[in-house]
């Protein structure tokens, strides 16, 4: 099978161990002997790389420590640009199977664009992209939030008629029945937010998640997704060796490998640890997590145990 990965980052250039995850499955796909190509970002090297079996020609907006574009010219020259190589890419490689790793920091319009190729497409969510930051993207909440500054440049566009040309280049919505997401791209202090499960607009086929916790959030945030397995990552377990000990046996030993940051649960393990401790328990634990975007100060004041 012919499998067409799309992710924001890919190694060498990542974001943690989350990306590093993404090069190991793709590993594994290829060693079964299905045919794997990668289309990812420029990012960390600043220009495009083609050809190969991995392709760096998509633009981040705003992540990783890449600069945020807002304005409408130079949003419509990211999408463009983003989905003109995307249609590139599978013209020349015609994928039976497009993979979606991640999405953070790439357009969300993408989504659109996949629902419209007909080619099979499966979702991977390992992280909190979908629930948090499809809401957030730029080029879509310009388009679609009742309250957009820019609605006398948006207003004239559609009045043209110009809305539905450039639909066709760099998607602002699944079809010409959505003229506005309100449910989605107002401004959450305004609404309540979408209800779970409402956002008909956005069709997830083949998904799953790497939590119950990560679903949860995802169809909390309104996306369809309730039909999604939960498949957890998997720990080479070759890799470690020890003594096996009994149910019964106390647990007072905890090892935490990862991100230190919000959303890897590390943050849990210390709170965990802490209740733990004021039980009087005679637990300790080892973390050699990574620290990246985490406030420190934070950190510390909860590794203080008292």
């Amino acid at each position: 099978m012919k499998i067409l990965v799309l992710t924001n980052l890919y190694p060498p250039h990542h974001a943690g161990t989350y990306n590093m995850r993404c090069q190991v499955l793709v590993e594994a796909l290829t060693t079964r002997g299905h045919q794997l190509h990668v289309l990812t970002s420029t990012h960390g090297i600043g220009s495009e790389q083609r050809g190969g079996e991995i392709e760096r020609r998509l633009r981040i907006n705003g992540a990783f420590g890449d600069p945020v574009v807002t304005s409408y010219k130079e949003l419509k020259a990211l999408e463009t640009t983003n989905h003109r190589v995307l249609r590139e890419t599978c013209d020349s490689f015609r994928p039976d199977l497009i993979y979606v790793y991640s999405l953070e920091g790439l357009s969300k319009s993408l989504i659109f664009a996949l629902q419209n190729s007909r080619i099979p497409t499966a979702y991977s969510i390992d992280d909190y992209w979908l629930a948090r930051e499809v809401a957030k993207d730029p080029w879509l909440r310009w388009w679609n939030n009742p309250r957009n500054g820019g609605g006398l440049i948006r207003a004239a566009l559609e009045l043209l008629g110009q809305r539905s040309g450039i639909d066709r280049v760099a998607p602002t919505r699944a079809s010409k029945a959505d003229h506005r997401m309100p449910q989605l791209f107002t401004d959450r202090s305004a609404l309540t937010g979408a209800q779970p499960n409402s956002l008909i607009s956005f069709r997830f086929e083949y998904i799953y998640f790497c939590s119950q916790t990560v679903k949860f959030a995802s169809e909390s945030a309104g996306f369809r997704v309730g039909h999604g397995e939960v498949i957890y990552p998997g720990v080479p377990s070759q890799a470690f060796f020890g003594e096996v000990k009994p149910p019964t046996a106390p647990l007072t030993k905890f090892l935490l490998v990862g991100r230190l940051d919000a959303q890897s649960g590390a943050l849990t393990a210390i709170k965990a640890l802490r209740s733990l401790r004021s039980r009087s328990a005679n637990a300790t634990l080892a973390d050699f997590s990574r620290v990246d975007y985490v406030d420190l100060e934070h950190v510390l004041s909860l590794v203080t145990l008292h």
